[in-house]
């Protein structure tokens, strides 16, 4: 992909076709990204969009730009990117609205529901993933996919396994689903099933660096839970190769978390804390919640019998963003505070109601615009005019800060599943 795309890019430019070079360049610049290439290929992408930007390109070309860019942004952890690029979208036109161009609305909700899921922005990724999966109804087999599988992925990391088994079950055996497939594997103490499963992810991948690091950060800890600390280093070593390649710091931080997991299970405690150390500066700037989290709660138990007021500093700042995300290892974090014999006071919040805000009355519209139903239909069922209706409708959009009422219908299907 990136050595056709770059002869296209020279083939555009000889031709003077701008759709072409500024589409050939998006490709370009994520097949780049993808094989570790991070800072080459995204300079290919923003060439790409600041030509997107100038509002000469067509809308098809510019949509295939705007996949890339997202999937390209998603897969190098650059949120900050991302939401920059979005708003350039949308003031060159290039419609993501799901009445005019429902197959981009489907995968840039998926991309974008995916990278919020990784930087911990859990319940702004629900929204984005349910909206992406309710438009991938009638769409492509490959948007539903993506959209079951990482909000599959989502599930596990609130510990809601059942409900990612349900998501995976409709997935097939396509590659998307492999990885939040392991996880499950992993959450439930399928250690063997995890292993398997990321070996097959990783065959399947080739040379896409990108995506190799959290699978194999993901078979060290799999190895380390069936007990062999030696595959488990290997795996990490192979994660760390990459992630160095790549110099995206959120990989590095993945692979160094691997790397201090299996060091520790090696019994070599110095290694392991170096490398969780070494993980956390190299995350520090970015937005990744999740990954600070993880290492400084793996710093924490290391030092629970050496240090323990290192151990109790360590575990405080991992409670603090898992009880912000309200995550499972919220309640271990506690649990570790009260053995090393710190004050703690902690509770998992209630799940949210996303309708609280809302009156009986909008309930039930929200409840009809979920079944499709449109003003007319929805007034025949309430005894109550179409005008009444439009009236609770936009009362609706405005209490839950929606735009649509195909945003509404998602939510309220969310809200029932």
């Amino acid at each position: 992909m990136a050595t056709k795309a770059a002869e296209a890019v020279k083939l555009a430019r000889k031709f003077d076709d701008l759709d072409l070079e500024c589409k050939a360049l998006a490709d370009q610049g994520l097949a780049l990204v993808t094989l570790g290439r991070g800072s080459e290929g995204m300079e290919l992408i923003d060439e790409a969009m600041a030509i997107l930007g100038s509002g000469e390109v067509h809308s098809f070309a510019a949509g295939q730009v705007a996949c890339c860019t997202l999937t390209a942004c998603e897969r190098i952890g650059d949120l900050a990117r991302a939401d920059a690029w979005l708003r350039v979208l949308e003031e060159a036109g290039v419609s993501t609205d799901y009445q005019q161009t429902p197959v981009l609305f489907a995968h840039c909700q998926a991309t974008y529901g995916s990278l919020l899921c990784q930087v911990g922005r859990w319940g702004e990724a629900e929204t984005a993933l349910t909206l992406s999966l309710t438009a991938g109804r009638n769409g492509f087999y490959l948007h539903r996919v993506m959209s079951r599988a990482s909000l599959a992925d989502l599930r596990v990391r609130q510990g809601r396994l059942q409900e990612a088994e349900q998501l995976l079950a409709a997935c097939g055996d396509r590659w998307e689903a492999i990885p939040a497939r392991a996880k499950l594997h992993y959450a439930r103490g399928e250690f063997e099933h995890a292993v398997t499963s990321v070996k097959q992810a990783l065959r399947q991948i080739g040379e896409d660096r990108v995506r190799a690091v959290p699978l194999l950060a993901l078979l060290a800890d799999a190895e380390i839970g069936r007990g062999d600390a030696d595959a488990a280093i290997r795996a990490a070593e192979n994660a760390e190769r990459l992630a160095r390649e790549t110099q995206s710091p959120v990989l590095m931080s993945e692979a160094a978390l691997a790397m201090g997991n299996a060091s520790s299970a090696a019994g070599k405690v110095g290694a392991a804390v170096a490398a969780l150390e070494a993980g956390l500066r190299a995350v520090a700037p970015t937005e990744h919640l999740l990954i600070k989290g993880a290492l400084h709660l793996a710093l924490a138990r290391l030092l629970t019998d050496s240090d323990s007021a290192a151990a109790i500093t360590e575990a405080r700042s991992a409670l603090a963003i898992y009880e912000k995300l309200d995550a499972p290892e919220a309640e271990v974090c506690a649990t570790l505070l009260k053995r090393l014999g710190a004050a703690v006071s902690y509770s998992p919040r209630p799940v949210a109601d996303p309708l609280a805000a809302l009156s009986r009355r909008e309930r039930e519209v929200v409840q009809l615009l979920g079944q499709g139903l449109s003003n007319t239909q929805i007034g025949s069922k309430l005894f109550i005019s179409p005008k009444t209706v439009e009236h609770h409708v936009g009362n609706i959009l405005g209490k839950l800060a929606l735009r649509s009422r195909f945003e509404v219908a998602a939510i309220e299907t969310a809200t029932r599943r």
